[in-house]
């Protein structure tokens, strides 16, 4: 599974969001999408494999595709897949 983390910059939002909003996927506008495709691009595969997790700390384990993930005592927060 490829992963990684991202930096504020190198997307198109503005205001208190801006640069590379990646966004919780209730707000998906046009900006939320470039910067989705511009993340995918970047790491080489197609926007329609991104699979993005809220951030958390935590010690409870999830899976996705059978592959284990860290994440908190909430329901796992993926968003992004289309």
């Amino acid at each position: 599974m490829r992963h990684g983390f991202t930096l504020r910059s190198g997307g198109v939002s503005e205001g208190k969001r801006s640069s590379l909003d990646l966004g919780p996927s209730s707000e998906v506008g046009p900006d939320v999408r470039e910067n989705r495709d511009r993340l995918a691009r970047a790491a080489g595969f197609p926007v329609e494999r991104l699979v993005l997790a809220e951030q958390v700390h935590g010690v409870t384990v999830a899976h996705h595709d059978g592959i284990a993930v860290l994440v908190d005592h909430s329901p796992v927060g993926r968003f992004g897949t289309r």
